[in-house]
């Protein structure tokens, strides 16, 4: 018997969807740069409630640091999440939680199904657009 070529999860099977296929965390260069992004717009939120509040509008100052406390909040949230995929379910990990979901009960869904040697020319081919499908 071949190994596998992808790494297989080792973990015990699941009594209620059974052995698992895949796992997903957030993380990566995509979440890493969101997290820069949304970091910088905090600073410029926080050099814009600094400026309201020199100037004494309580109320402009509120409302841009409820805006960075949301911001802070999301980037805490979806820090933590993780996707699991069993052969007869899914299971979705976060910091404040997990809800499972068997495929039997959903009413439909939708597959979309990515190779991974065509999509990175796709999207090279795909910079200048500015959205996929147009």
């Amino acid at each position: 018997m071949q190994p596998a070529p992808y790494p297989v999860p080792m973990q015990p099977v699941d009594p209620q969807f059974g052995p698992v296929v895949s796992e997903y965390e957030v993380g990566g260069k995509r979440y890493w740069l969101v997290f820069s992004l949304v970091l910088f717009l905090c600073l410029v939120a926080l050099a814009g409630f600094i400026a309201v509040l020199a100037e004494g509008s309580f109320v402009g100052g509120a409302v841009i640091g409820s805006i960075i406390l949301a911001m802070v909040l999301l980037l805490v949230a979806l820090s933590g999440v993780r996707l699991i995929v069993y052969t007869h379910g899914v299971e979705r990990r976060g910091r404040f939680g997990k809800k499972r979901l068997g495929w039997d009960q959903l009413q439909s869904y939708t597959l979309n199904v990515i190779d991974p040697s065509h999509a990175a020319p796709a999207r090279v081919a795909c910079s200048g657009c500015s959205s996929f499908g147009s």
